[in-house]
């Protein structure tokens, strides 16, 4: 963040692969733009946890409360049809998601942010995307976890 490395969060994949469409009609109306992001890959090495949850007899992670993170992100969002938006606006939106879910995941470089799930990051990742960009209708991101177990 700003140059400044973090203490325990990583980026394993500086190679995002970003991309957009398209979707118009042949009888008229604005059309759908969606752009998105995919193979975000990062790793944090402390600062999350995975406790509480409901268990049942396909049950099989042990809950814990400080664990290795690491997951790849897929990111797709829409903008509002019918705006008037300039090739900057698409550029700054598309910067902006990516600053939310590294932001999310991370938090400040020399204190970090505790991520009780992935998917309660994943919800904030959401949240702060829809905040901070009022022309992005919605955002759908995957986060798969990667599971490092210690040995």
């Amino acid at each position: 963040q700003d140059g400044k490395p973090h203490n325990h969060a990583f980026v394993l994949s500086p190679e995002v692969e970003f991309y957009c469409d398209v979707e118009a009609q042949q009888h008229g109306g604005p059309p759908l733009v969606r752009s998105g992001l995919r193979g975000l890959r990062v790793l944090k090495t402390t600062q999350s946890g995975f406790a509480g949850f409901a268990r049942e007899g396909f049950t099989s992670l042990e809950e814990t409360r400080d664990r290795f993170f690491c997951t790849e992100m897929e990111a797709r969002w829409a903008f509002q049809r019918g705006l008037s938006l300039s090739a900057r606006d698409y550029d700054e939106a598309r910067e902006r998601v990516h600053a939310c879910l590294l932001e999310t995941f991370a938090g400040p470089p020399d204190t970090g942010v505790y991520s009780p799930s992935v998917q309660h990051t994943l919800y904030l990742a959401g949240q702060c995307v829809l905040r901070s960009l009022p022309h992005v209708e919605d955002i759908r991101i995957t986060m798969s976890n990667l599971h490092y177990t210690p040995i």
